[in-house]
């Protein structure tokens, strides 16, 4: 028999609309308790008062891009993320990015299923922190 799973707090820092839902549903199902931002700034804001243990962000994102966002989130302390992208291409960029603690990159449009399976390696690193 299984233990009860952690639930994890996420937020997501996605503009628009119809992503926000996919997100939320998705990351629901799979256990996770979801937050969501419209901007970066915004983000930034729930960031520096709430606890969260991973972030979904956008790069492109109103007010602040989501490079700039997690370079202020870096700043705090970092967190793993998500980085969803459909125009990142840009190696140093990317390396960037890495170096301030994004472990995957979702490629948008994204098939659910990438999705779900970033979510599984993403719980499985959230639950070898908590151990």
């Amino acid at each position: 028999m299984m233990g009860e799973m952690m639930v994890y707090q996420v937020l997501v820092v996605e503009d628009e609309p119809d992503l926000q839902i996919i997100y939320r549903d998705v990351l629901s199902r799979e256990g996770f308790e979801v937050h969501l931002a419209g901007d970066g700034e915004a983000g930034l804001q729930r960031v520096k008062n709430e606890h969260f243990d991973l972030m979904v962000v956008d790069f492109l994102l109103p007010k602040m891009d989501g490079v700039e966002l997690l370079e202020e989130v870096d700043k705090l302390g970092g967190r793993p993320v998500i980085f969803a992208s459909a125009v990142m291409r840009d190696e140093v960029t990317i390396q960037h990015l890495k170096n301030m603690g994004v472990r995957w990159f979702l490629e948008k449009p994204f098939r659910l299923s990438a999705l779900r399976s970033i979510l599984a390696e993403a719980r499985e690193l959230l639950d070898k922190r908590a151990a």
